[in-house]
């Protein structure tokens, strides 16, 4: 009986979005680098942690991603009883970075307009989750210039109408 309301407990905790990290993983999105760590905890203790560079830090000045110093925000937790994570503020940054990435991959921008999207994606996240957003126009941007066979964007190409900045 004690081992049903045990269990009956820890899934309640866990329903409710609270951070009993018994077996989980956290995604983090460093908001002046674009940079991924992710860190796996086994009974509430890190047990592996690691940073990944994304197609932003890579766009970005190597002196702006060396000089910086990350300041993380929560993107994902996954528990090993919840398929799905709770909702955090960034928590559209991974689908937007790895949309970037895969739309980066497949049409040709110049250097110019990778570290422009960097920039203003970096800029915003460091407002808001707002670089989500501007990544998906972006990457909508990109998408039709390549559906019209366009291969090389330019800064003029990659205004969408939510960015008013230079």
């Amino acid at each position: 009986m004690r081992w049903k309301t045990a269990w009956l407990l820890l899934q309640l905790t866990l329903a409710s979005g609270c951070s009993l990290d018994v077996l989980s993983y956290h995604h983090d999105l460093d908001i002046h680098t674009g940079r991924i760590r992710t860190t796996n905890y086994v009974a509430f203790v890190p047990v592996h942690s690691a940073t990944r560079d994304t197609a932003i830090t890579k766009a970005l000045p190597s002196d702006q991603v060396q000089c910086s110093r990350p300041e993380w925000r929560k993107i994902n937790t996954f528990y090993w009883l919840l398929p799905y994570s709770p909702y955090h503020a960034y928590h559209k940054a991974f689908g937007a970075i790895r949309r970037f990435e895969n739309v980066a991959s497949r049409v040709c921008f110049s250097p110019a307009a990778s570290q422009h999207v960097a920039s203003r994606a970096i800029e915003l996240w460091q407002q808001s989750d707002q670089g989500s957003d501007y990544l998906a126009a972006v990457c909508n941007l990109a998408e039709e210039a390549e559906r019209l066979g366009k291969c090389l964007l330019d800064l003029a190409d990659l205004r969408p109408a939510s960015d008013s900045g230079p």
